[in-house]
């Protein structure tokens, strides 16, 4: 159910800002006086739309004080990206200034700030701005030059509209959408303790898989496992109506396959034509762009694209075992020095066969299958107080 009518006029989002302040990146603070000003940079966004101002630095610049009066931070300030992104990243994230302090914050010249007209809710017009961003909306309003990607800003807040409900509305859906924040915060970190949670005890049972101190036999991927292979080099025939999806690396999440809007359906004919055998032991890996995403395979009727990697592995080898190894940093380094050096990244099988592993006895990895799986159990349970 919907919190307002869709009979409501749209404006566009350029009218919902009082001002856009560009950033400013000043010169060297030799010392600091009364023009020392702390900037704000991409590099302090997180991908949640809130600011690290403590474990990633903030870099002090000397301002002239017509400057910092000009374009200094104001709490509910929203500050855009209008340079920098990647491939896999698209520029125009938005994160949310809820800061008060008696330091004078600016932000840099890769970014923007959006300053919202008095009466309108500025919290509303931030989650606005990332649902846009998580729709990948700004793509359209990007350009590239030099080897960076450009946010046409202009472009955007004059071909973007929002609807606007009363100033009462607005704070009632802000209120509803801090709650499902908090919410989602709290589960990010219940899987951050989690992961954790897996790494301490997979070091207390089996050592460092790098230093290897308790000895264990060390086998190559290729030994452990029936086949190795990657999916599709080329592009499959799409079907509206088919039941059947093509997945590539970016489906491959936290042990999990994700279908989305984005995935491509196959008819039956062509998943026939180009099915590949998966087993119950089967491990998926993205080996193209991001490296290291993994899967558990559980009999998804899907076809693999070439960025993503099958392990069918032996029933003598524990899936969850080795799910966790892979799922280390050890792993995705290995992964990374020995990847190709061009822009996006990949990785050959050959590279996958060759991987050596610890292998423990059977019994010990199923003791660890058995703990991690108690811990999953929980991890469940307290989702659903949440």
């Amino acid at each position: 159910m919907k919190i307002y009518s869709e009979e409501l006029k749209k404006i566009k989002l350029i009218d919902v800002f009082e001002i856009v302040i560009s950033g400013e990146w000043g010169e060297e603070n030799l010392k600091d006086n009364e023009n020392t000003a702390y900037i704000i940079r991409t590099t302090n966004f997180l991908n949640n739309g809130t600011l690290d101002i403590e474990n990633r630095e903030l870099v002090k610049r000397q301002i002239s004080s017509e400057k910092i009066d000009e374009k200094h931070l104001k709490r509910g300030d929203i500050i855009i990206e209008k340079s920098g992104g990647s491939p896999n990243q698209p520029v125009g994230r938005v994160v949310y200034f809820d800061i008060e302090s008696e330091k004078n914050f600016l932000c840099n010249n890769f970014t923007s700030v959006l300053r919202v007209k008095e009466g309108i809710e500025p919290k509303y017009i931030f989650y606005f701005l990332k649902d846009c961003y998580k729709k990948r909306i700004v793509l359209k309003y990007q350009n590239k030059t030099t080897g960076i990607i450009n946010l046409k800003l202009q472009d955007y807040l004059k071909n973007t509209e929002i609807q606007l409900p009363n100033i009462e509305i607005q704070k009632k859906i802000v209120a509803i959408l801090d709650k499902a924040f908090l919410i989602n915060s709290l589960l990010v970190e219940k899987e951050r303790k989690i992961l954790e949670l897996n790494k301490s005890i997979f070091i207390e049972m089996f050592g460092d898989p790098i230093k290897n101190e308790k000895k264990w036999c060390m086998i190559s991927l290729e030994k452990l496992c029936e086949e190795i292979g990657d999916g599709l080099h080329g592009t499959p025939l799409y079907d509206e109506n088919g039941k059947y999806f093509f997945i590539n690396g970016n489906n491959l999440n936290e042990g999990k396959i994700n279908i989305n809007k984005n995935t491509k359906a196959i008819g039956v004919e062509e998943y026939k034509r180009l099915f590949i055998k998966l087993n119950k032991n089967t491990i998926l890996i993205s080996i193209n762009g991001t490296l290291g995403k993994l899967a558990f395979y559980n009999d998804e009727e899907v076809i693999l694209g070439k960025s993503v990697c099958y392990c069918n592995l032996k029933n003598e080898i524990n899936k969850v075992f080795v799910y966790e190894v892979m799922n280390s940093n050890f792993f995705k380094e290995f992964l990374n020095s020995s990847s190709t050096k061009s822009t996006i990244k990949n990785v050959s099988l050959k590279t996958i066969r060759n991987f050596l592993l610890i292998v423990p006895p059977r019994e010990l990895q199923n003791k660890f299958e058995t703990k991690i799986k108690a811990i999953y159990k929980s991890k469940v349970e307290i989702g659903a107080v949440l």
